[in-house]
């Protein structure tokens, strides 16, 4: 079972094995949830979501040439002592953005 679909049953229990969580904040390692970051949703409004976003299909690169997993893999490297804005922000390529909310 992955983290966030971990995350979902703590919060709302088992209700339905055919709900998926869906990335309002489009960061696939999130496990917080509330409306602006991980919610319940279906697997079609999840799709989607992500369309909209430009997160499917051929767009599913990270902008820097890097793949997901990649982007994940550093992004994992940049908070495993904790959260840390300044790293979280430079591991997913937007250093502008230092005053971000936290993951967990």
């Amino acid at each position: 079972m992955s983290a966030h679909r971990f995350a979902l049953l703590l919060a709302y229990g088992d209700d339905d094995s055919y709900t998926v969580g869906e990335h309002r904040c489009n960061e696939p390692l999130c496990v917080r949830v509330d409306d602006g970051h991980l919610i319940p949703s279906t697997q079609t409004a999840n799709l989607r979501y992500a369309v909209a976003c430009g997160r499917a299909g051929a767009n599913r690169t990270t902008g820097d040439g890097r793949t997901r997993a990649q982007r994940s893999l550093a992004v994992r490297a940049a908070i495993c002592n904790g959260w840390d804005p300044i790293a979280y922000a430079e591991a997913v390529g937007k250093v502008e953005d230092r005053d971000l909310p936290t993951l967990f």
